[in-house]
């Protein structure tokens, strides 16, 4: 007997390029950093893998970021989710790095949408720090059930060339903050073809709702390209 199972499946690679210049309070004025991004998708899954690297920064160490993960599209009767698991690590500067481990479900509507997700993060001494302190073991700091959420809106219409979006939220490509110090921003995307798609992000950093520096700790603007690969 033989049996035989036919499936269409389709698979898509997007590959985005960004760059990021912006100033913190701790940045020691403007930096510049390079973001890389792959996406490879098949059906209701994804898999995603970011590096982020620093090009001007008082940070003395060139590779900055690490973002991998893989998310799942479903449905609750007709309303679209998306779950995902993620992990994060950011070479905070010669000294310091911290990861993130993260699990979270969004909404996947047209116009509203959010994000809710619980963290676990750990931050330590980098090896080099280490080593000048001639520190021998590996300790850590460990922060545990750290609230994770994104609230955006689309403006314009999903058929549009144009995107447009505003939203408030605690995490980033590489960094998460806590639930008190919560980012707001903005998204533009403009597709130039079915293949290759311009980003451009802006988003304001406060200190935290409960801080000294509560109305302003930094900024960054982050142009980029997306290049869509079947």
């Amino acid at each position: 007997m033989l049996i035989t199972f036919a499936c269409g499946i389709q698979a898509q690679f997007r590959l985005q390029g960004s760059t990021e210049f912006g100033h913190t309070n701790v940045s020691e004025g403007m930096y510049l950093r390079s973001l890389v991004k792959g996406t490879y998708s098949i059906e209701q899954l994804s898999f995603r893998l970011a590096f982020q690297n620093e090009l001007i920064s008082h940070n003395s160490s060139f590779f900055s970021g690490l973002n991998m993960g893989a998310n799942y599209h479903f449905k609750i009767k007709t309303y679209p989710l998306q779950g995902e698991l993620f992990f994060l690590q950011n070479v905070l500067n010669n000294y310091v790095t911290e990861r993130n481990y993260i699990g979270s479900i969004s909404t996947n509507a047209q116009k509203l949408n959010a994000t809710v997700g619980l963290g676990f993060k750990t931050i330590g001494f980098t090896s080099d720090a280490r080593k000048q302190a001639g520190i021998n073991t590996n300790k850590s700091i460990s922060e545990i059930f750290n609230l994770i959420y994104d609230i955006n809106y689309s403006f314009l219409n999903p058929e549009s060339a144009w995107k447009l979006k505003i939203g408030i939220s605690n995490i980033d490509e590489f960094t998460v903050n806590q639930a008190t110090n919560p980012m707001t921003f903005v998204s533009a995307h403009y597709n130039l073809s079915d293949k290759l798609e311009l980003t451009t992000d802006l988003c304001y950093k406060t200190a935290g709702a409960f801080n000294l520096h509560v109305n302003y700790y930094g900024f960054y603007i982050r142009p980029g390209i997306v290049w869509k690969i079947n």
